[in-house]
């Protein structure tokens, strides 16, 4: 008759099992331990005075809008003047310096199809005071999915609004109705007490003017 283990060999080898279950638990948790470490310092050490540099811009940044302009109706209500919403693609100043700037350009004048020339062109000529430069006129509908789709790649641009001035009729009345473009320096000197800001557009000549 074969006899039952000893109770010691029971015992033994059911604390080796344990300590084997230990002992991985612990790689598991030192590995973890590492992987979370070189993270930390990648994030802090590596990449720290860059992602301060994000964190503060993202907490102070403030881009006023554009005000709407009314419309202009004749006296049986059909539209003389309106605004509609377009989309425009601006770059942050801090961000329009090399060597950030130089990729940004090249990532987005592949997705735009435009010259790189073309965007450096509207970059050298941004305003001293502009909050943001605008690098186009308007976005296509295409061109606006495109950058809103990557728009977490692309360091430093953003897909904003504007509001442009529209004459249904074209030229017909034009000098009646008169037409807006973006204030000047010396003109804004003199009427930001009033409320007026850098990139806002006023009224020229005829309506638009006497409406302002």
């Amino acid at each position: 008759m074969i006899g039952a283990p000893p109770l010691e060999g029971q015992l033994s080898r059911q604390v080796g099992l344990d300590q084997g279950k230990y002992r991985l638990l612990l790689r598991l948790v030192l590995v973890l331990v590492l992987v979370l470490s070189g993270r930390l310092f990648w994030l802090q050490i590596v990449q720290g005075e860059r992602n301060r540099v994000r964190a503060q811009e993202n907490s102070v940044r403030v881009a006023p809008s554009q005000p709407i302009r009314g419309q202009m109706l004749d006296r049986h209500g059909e539209v003389l003047a309106s605004s509609h919403l377009v989309h425009k693609l601006y770059v942050w100043p801090k961000q329009a310096v090399d060597p950030n700037w130089r990729h940004l350009r090249q990532r987005l004048s592949t997705l735009l199809d435009v010259p790189e020339e073309e965007l450096e062109k509207r970059r050298a000529n941004a305003r001293p005071g502009d909050y943001r430069i605008p690098l186009t006129d308007r976005l296509t509908p295409a061109q606006t999915i495109k950058l809103l789709e990557q728009v977490d790649e692309l360091e430093g641009a953003e897909v904003g609004v504007d509001y442009l001035r529209a004459y249904p009729h074209g030229t017909m009345a034009a000098h009646a109705l008169g037409y807006t473009s973006p204030i000047t320096d010396e003109e804004l000197y003199h009427l930001a007490g009033q409320g007026y800001r850098i990139q806002d557009r006023i009224g020229r000549t005829g309506l638009e003017a006497a409406y302002e």
